[in-house]
């Protein structure tokens, strides 16, 4: 089962219980864990390819490329294109 986001309402008395046992089942289904937050928006070969043309990123995970792009807004794409022709032209060398 999977779910990407979801509501809780609990009464104010219960928002510590409450939070407690959200904590814990994130816990029990290892929801930190960076292996569950990847090829929701992006496939594994284009977070790959981000991660190798924009190495000081640390690209990892979905979010990390969607920051990167959110950073660089329109800037995105030319300078996508840039670096690929460097590492083409560092490659055949």
């Amino acid at each position: 089962m999977f779910y990407q986001n979801y509501d809780l309402y609990v009464k104010k008395d219960q928002a510590l219980p409450a939070s407690l046992l959200v904590y814990k089942a994130k816990q029990e289904v290892d929801y930190y864990n960076p292996q569950w937050y990847r090829n929701i928006i992006f496939d594994e070969g284009t977070l790959s390819k981000l991660a190798q043309l924009f190495p000081e990123k640390s690209i990892q995970k979905d979010q990390d490329a969607f920051n990167l792009i959110a950073e660089m807004g329109d800037d995105i794409l030319p300078e996508i294109q840039r670096r690929m022709k460097e590492k083409e032209r560092y490659d055949s060398e």
